[in-house]
């Protein structure tokens, strides 16, 4: 299977263009469409990094971002639309990534400073002395 793809704007629509065998078969995808992937990226991307459970979860941040795709905007092409949805995604991964690095790799980040002494005691081997409280 041999696939070529052919990109020609006119307007909103984009045609690709697949190539197998001899035949052509010309696939129309509208720029709405890239919005909503868009938008469905960001809200996958929402779900996967918060933190409380589905059914505590508040509705208003899909709401939100709801609203900022449906809502007209003068001045701002469809494009720019999906590329400011693409860079919020990519940053919302990257944060929970991090966020996945940080717990995995430097466990004593969420610590008490007095359980971080006694996490570092025991790390090179040490208890710490127990303390007299009057």
């Amino acid at each position: 299977m041999i696939m070529l793809f052919d990109r020609a704007k006119s307007g909103s629509i984009s045609e690709i263009c697949f190539r197998h065998s001899s035949t052509i078969i010309i696939y129309v995808m509208s720029s709405k469409s890239s919005i909503i992937a868009a938008y469905r990226s960001i809200l996958r991307e929402v779900v996967k990094s918060s933190i409380s459970p589905r059914k505590s979860r508040s509705p208003v941040v899909a709401s939100s971002f709801r609203t900022l795709f449906r809502t007209e905007r003068p001045g701002v092409t469809e494009q720019e639309i999906v590329t400011q949805a693409e860079n919020a995604v990519t940053f919302m991964r990257a944060q929970r990534e991090y966020q996945e690095l940080l717990i995995r790799y430097n466990p004593l980040h969420d610590l008490s400073p007095e359980e971080h002494r006694v996490a570092t005691a025991h790390r090179v081997g040490l208890n710490m002395p127990k303390q007299y409280n009057e």
